[in-house]
């Protein structure tokens, strides 16, 4: 015989004490939720399973309200079809992540933000570029360095210096001679020779070249298996001229995905440096090796 005990009075009695069972849980999820929205509201919040920058605060108080639901039980608020439907916490995150320049470790589209490429001719030097990485390092930014050649076995320890910082390191031929004056078996070798051995310090090949004086022809193209680069700012750093005509002399021309040219080789651009780098930074500006400024600007490098 089948008993009906849902008319029992017991029966009642046990479904009330379970609605208030559920009623007070929920409270009570609600109470620690508020608490700690209002406690880590306007900080970053981080726990075992993720990290959210201060831009997802809604999302990781969403999250730890429904971590704190599955300590207590079963959560009685979202279903299992409702939890099959939600997109996961990764996808929600990039959907509405900020984009910002300053957003470490993250995919970041710097395509309209304003920048400039820092070159340095010449060098290595023993002493001076040493203290220009640490300018570079202190005002975050990255520069590139076309090397002359025969200094490669010299300053080997530098050239690793200059790469394992995240500059990069272009070919400046092997002596320094004018490339169209040279031979094409003489350009082939000087440009070859250098590769190699700016290879054998970083075990990678440079990308760029850039031709001694900015001197370049149609025969110094078809043999150079690279990108050509020349420059659009000339800072006249080398030029018997104040330190104050060569910072104006960048500055008076700066635009965004424009190339300067400086030289590693003289302590008076080291000083310049110091004052250049920070201002060309207080104008909005972005400092990036060449090879960055054509990625960010979505710019094609074309050989020759």
């Amino acid at each position: 015989m089948k008993i009906n005990r849902s008319g029992s009075d017991k029966f009642k009695q046990v479904k009330k004490m379970e609605f208030k069972y559920k009623v007070t849980k929920r409270i009570a999820v609600g109470a620690i939720a508020i608490s700690l929205f209002l406690l880590y509201g306007p900080v970053q919040f981080v726990d075992n399973n993720f990290t959210i920058n201060n831009n997802c605060n809604n999302l990781e108080f969403l999250q730890q309200s429904n971590n704190i639901e599955e300590t207590i039980g079963e959560d009685p608020i979202i279903s299992n079809e409702d939890k099959i439907k939600e997109k996961p916490l990764e996808e929600i995150i990039k959907e509405n992540e900020i984009i910002t320049p300053s957003n470490e470790g993250e995919t970041i589209n710097k395509q309209n933000v304003k920048m400039v490429a820092l070159s340095f001719d010449d060098g290595p030097s023993k002493t001076l570029t040493i203290e220009l990485l640490q300018i570079l390092k202190s005002n975050n930014a990255t520069a590139t360095f076309f090397i002359i050649g025969n200094k490669v076995n010299q300053y080997k320890d530098i050239i690793l210096e200059i790469y394992n910082a995240g500059n990069e390191i272009g070919n400046h031929s092997y002596d320094h001679s004018n490339f169209t004056k040279l031979s094409k078996e003489q350009i082939t070798e000087q440009y070859n020779k250098t590769n190699e051995l700016i290879y054998q310090v970083t075990n990678e090949y440079p990308t760029l070249f850039r031709p001694p004086y900015g001197a370049i022809n149609n025969k110094v193209k078809e043999h150079i298996n690279s990108p050509v680069i020349l420059w659009s700012i000339d800072s006249n750093d080398w030029r018997k001229i104040s330190d104050e005509e060569v910072i104006n002399n960048v500055l008076s021309n700066l635009e965004d995905g424009k190339i300067i040219l400086m030289h590693d080789i003289h302590k008076r651009t080291i000083e310049v440096c110091q004052i250049l780098i920070p201002k060309i930074k207080d104008l909005g500006y972005e400092i990036v090796s060449i090879k960055e400024l054509f990625e960010y600007k979505n710019m094609e490098l074309k050989m020759g």
